[in-house]
């Protein structure tokens, strides 16, 4: 995913680049035109003068010659000023025509940078996103880890009340064991006592003895 953003964003410097190379381009192309019409009027004009000398000369010669030579003048007059006039139509057209090309190019540029700018917000939103959806991750996992740590230490204390509870029981048992002993015990020595207390008679006379 990154490799391919890089990849984009190098592929738009590239065609950032080309348009300015372009644009270099035109902007010569149009100064070299100039340049040119400009050579154009100059030869233009020169041409004209010369013919302008060559109509008074011919003026001085032959008055109906001048008057030929006047029409064709202002004939060839009318003719390079619609032809400058053209010309410079021309040229108004071309500045025209380039100063749309530049508004064109920069509105392109323009809208060239907005989706930059907005791939790179998505780019970035996308990971913070991301990094909550880590970091929600990540807090689940610790929630869970809490939880079984819980229940374990819950698991083991109802284990160790179940086992003082079981124990209790088999000390009270025990004790009830001992105190049932006792008693037996102490029915015992009294009947003991019971029987050594009792008078002897003739033909057992020696019972007290054997106890003794």
């Amino acid at each position: 995913m990154l490799s391919n953003r890089l990849k984009h964003l190098k592929m738009e410097e590239e065609k950032a680049l080309k348009k300015i190379d372009e644009t270099r381009i035109r902007a010569l192309e149009i100064r070299q035109l100039k340049e040119r019409n400009e050579k154009k009027m100059s030869v233009k004009e020169r041409a004209r003068q010369t013919e302008a000398a060559k109509k008074n000369a011919a003026q001085k010669e032959h008055a109906q010659r001048r008057l030929e030579e006047r029409q064709k003048a202002e004939l060839r007059k009318r003719q390079l000023f619609e032809e400058k006039r053209a010309e410079v139509r021309r040229v108004n057209q071309e500045k025209n025509q380039a100063k749309k090309e530049v508004l064109m190019m920069k509105k392109n540029d323009i809208e060239r940078n907005k989706m930059l700018r907005n791939s790179v917000r998505m780019q970035e939103e996308e990971k913070r996103r991301k990094a909550m959806e880590a970091e929600e991750k990540h807090l689940e996992e610790l929630r869970k880890k809490e939880l079984a740590r819980l229940r374990k230490e819950e698991d083991e204390k109802q284990k160790k009340e179940m086992l003082a509870q079981k124990m209790e029981r088999e000390e009270e048992r025990l004790i009830e064991r001992i105190r049932q002993m006792q008693e037996l015990q102490r029915s015992a020595y009294e009947e003991l006592e019971s029987a050594l207390r009792m008078p002897t008679s003739p033909g057992n006379g020696n019972t007290s003895q054997e106890y003794q």
